[in-house]
């Protein structure tokens, strides 16, 4: 089995829901005799590079999946006679991958990714709880030298 990339335009006039329905049907064909989605990344409406189908801007999608080259082609053959979809360019990422193996390695990297931005908090909160102290000293301090002006002016009086 193959990892694939497929970026798709559609047609910024599509609803929502139709999108949703596109995505779905797309996910249906790529699963078909063992494929695997790895997911979707919608990057939303941009403006396209030149004019397609009298259209100046388009809704890109990027398709991240595990198949076989016939899924691949139906992929393509839906998209190819589907008038909502302007463009549609499939690369292929990886060769010879196990699924399992994909959805272990996956995970890991989300585990790892996960770690890190824990750390990363956790090193913001000890900034944040370091930066509080500092400040709680400072008026600590500032408290002081009131006290000690206030006393040194009672001992002028007296």
């Amino acid at each position: 089995m193959q990892r694939y990339e497929t970026i798709y335009i559609i047609d910024p006039d599509v609803t929502e829901a139709d999108r949703q329905a596109l995505q779905a049907r797309y996910a249906a064909v790529g699963e078909a005799s063992g494929g695997y989605i790895v997911g979707f990344d919608e990057w939303g409406q941009k403006k396209l590079a030149y004019e397609i189908k009298k259209k100046i801007r388009g809704f890109y999608v990027r398709m991240d999946y595990c198949a076989q080259g016939a899924q691949v082609r139906e992929l393509e053959r839906l998209m190819r006679i589907d008038d909502r979809i302007l463009r549609y360019l499939t690369i292929q990422l990886e060769t010879g991958i196990e699924v399992n193996a994909l959805k272990e390695r996956l995970a890991a990297e989300e585990a790892e990714r996960e770690r890190k931005r824990a750390e990363k908090e956790a090193q913001l909160r000890a900034v944040a709880e370091e930066a509080m102290g500092a400040a709680r000293d400072q008026e600590g301090d500032s408290d002081e030298d009131e006290d000690d002006a206030d006393d040194e002016s009672m001992n002028e009086e007296a």
